[in-house]
């Protein structure tokens, strides 16, 4: 997704903390250029050079599902951009499992339409149900958001999703990181999606885990003074700068 899902959190952080979103390659203001590619690496270099072209470096880096494993990647190859790292709702095996059929059709559709993915019936309804707990205008700016999403992004984002073994990676690489992690789970999200980050924590020792009661995968929009609180009481406490 584009920056769009962090505008509630961040109005209420940037009170206190600087604070940078961008779009990844290809999806919101970022345009793809036609010989780019899009795998997650791209996507871990992309956060990098951010940080560096806004002299984030010892930042608290802040991903939702896939991007953070992007996040997790970014800050494995070049650790010298976190302070911490704070993962939103969790893409690993476990969920892959539940989500094989969803992400069957996703593929499908990327690889066969390419074009106006949001017209395509069954993912216009999944995705309309998973933004369902959003409030407007940000609903409808994500959907049409994600409608006019680049076609070799959609597809080559689909295809890292559902990639079990790049999973597994992402959760073994967690484990490595030498920074303080936080681990935020909706309340109300999919069981697999909590049973995931559940079992992250109790796996890892320099883990922190909170639960944002009421939402579903996005508690950043859907609970955006409680998430702001939770990952502000995080920061704080591993020396904010």
């Amino acid at each position: 997704m584009s920056r769009t899902c962090w505008t509630l959190a961040v109005e209420r952080m940037s009170k206190r903390f600087r604070c940078i979103t961008f779009d990844p390659r290809g999806i919101g203001r970022s345009l793809l250029r036609p010989t780019a590619t899009c795998e997650l690496d791209d996507h871990a270099d992309d956060l990098m050079l951010v940080c560096e072209a806004a002299d984030a470096l010892d930042a608290h880096i802040v991903g939702h599902e896939l991007g953070g494993r992007i996040a997790t990647m970014a800050v494995r190859q070049h650790p010298q951009i976190a302070q911490t790292v704070t993962i939103v709702g969790w893409w690993g095996a476990a969920r892959i499992e539940e989500a094989t059929g969803e992400l069957a059709k996703f593929r499908q559709a990327a690889s066969l339409i390419l074009q106006d993915l949001g017209s395509f019936p069954v993912l216009r309804n999944l995705v309309a149900w998973s933004y369902r707990r959003v409030p407007e205008p940000h609903r409808t700016k994500l959907f049409d958001e994600y409608s006019q999403v680049d076609a070799r992004v959609a597809y080559t984002t689909a295809a890292a999703a559902s990639d079990p073994a790049s999973a597994v990676a992402f959760d073994e690489a967690i484990a490595k990181l030498a920074m303080p992690v936080l681990l935020i789970q909706g309340g109300e999200d999919r069981e697999a999606a909590r049973e995931g980050l559940r079992g992250l924590f109790q796996r890892l020792e320099h883990v922190d885990f909170a639960t944002i009661h009421g939402s579903g995968p996005l508690p950043m929009l859907e609970h955006p003074q409680a998430f702001a609180r939770t990952l502000s009481q995080f920061i704080l406490e591993h020396g904010a700068r």
